[in-house]
């Protein structure tokens, strides 16, 4: 079963992508610091996705791409740093 927040944090992903352009230009997606680690969040979360749908649940790397989750709370604390 798909994850929620995995299915908006790809959504954002593909927004950012159609506004402001994936890696040519001047502020592209892969320009910022904080969207290359949502790019490693948001494309281990597909691979996990394949994995699943493989039914290969049992190999022990894929629990490293699990483990890539815990990396999202860091992605939503950098988007509300200095509002406070």
């Amino acid at each position: 079963m798909l994850d929620i927040i995995s299915i908006v944090f790809v959504l954002e992903f593909l927004i950012k992508i159609i506004v402001h352009g994936f890696f040519i230009g001047p502020k592209t997606y892969l320009k910022d610091n904080w969207n290359i680690l949502d790019f490693v969040i948001v494309f281990f979360g597909i691979v996990n996705w394949v994995f699943d749908a493989m039914n290969l649940q049992d190999i022990s790397f894929v629990r490293g791409f699990r483990a890539l989750r815990a990396l999202r709370p860091l992605r939503m604390v950098s988007k509300h740093e200095g509002k406070y």
